[in-house]
């Protein structure tokens, strides 16, 4: 279990206990850990075709990720930056974070939401 919260968070010995014991409670009831190793399957070997971005290419988007994200390699967060309209998109890279920023730094992210919906 310790791996995957090591994937998830940049340094899971910072998060809340809580925060933790809910993730450990989820990713253990019946189902959620092949869902979770199936998911991470998907995202890590899915190559995404120019193609896919043409087809978002007017949508605005506010683009996360963690500077140290161990699920999800940075090179999608590059790929997405270069294939997607600079007018449209916005691109936060969360210094120390890992694939979970939303919980690590939640008033950081809840910032970047409301600048990017308003």
């Amino acid at each position: 279990m310790k791996r995957v919260l090591g994937a998830i968070y940049a340094d899971p010995s910072f998060m809340p206990p809580i925060i933790v014991d809910k993730f450990v409670e989820t990713i253990i009831k019946e189902g959620a850990r092949d869902a979770f190793e199936k998911a991470y399957e998907n995202s890590t070997r899915t190559r995404i075709e120019l193609e896919g971005f043409q087809q978002i290419q007017d949508v605005p988007c506010l683009l996360i990720w963690g500077e140290k994200d161990n699920l999800i390699p940075i090179g999608y967060y590059e790929k997405f930056k270069q294939n997607l309209s600079e007018s449209k998109t916005q691109n936060v890279m969360i210094k120390d974070m890992g694939h979970a920023p939303f919980v690590e730094r939640t008033a950081l992210v809840y910032e970047k939401l409301r600048t990017f919906l308003s």
